[in-house]
């Protein structure tokens, strides 16, 4: 009786240590999405700004064309 007790234990045991690995992983699995996730919005913004800059210097570029040309492009 004793035996199959303690096999019923060691069964639980390895379902439990099976659980626990499990979710661990999981846990691991989302936080590595999660701080990718952050990455990806820090460098979305940064390159938001850069693309701002841009564009606000093409502008600037066209209009100085345009004065240098006596018109409007």
């Amino acid at each position: 009786m004793a035996n199959k007790i303690t096999k019923i234990q060691d069964e639980i045991q390895i379902k439990l240590n099976f659980i626990k690995k499990y979710y661990q992983s999981a846990y691991r699995k989302k936080e590595s999405e999660f701080d990718n996730n952050e990455k990806n919005s820090k460098d979305l913004e940064r390159n938001s700004a850069n693309l701002a800059i841009l564009l606000n210097r093409k502008a600037m570029l066209e209009a100085h064309l345009a004065k240098k040309n006596g018109g409007t492009r």
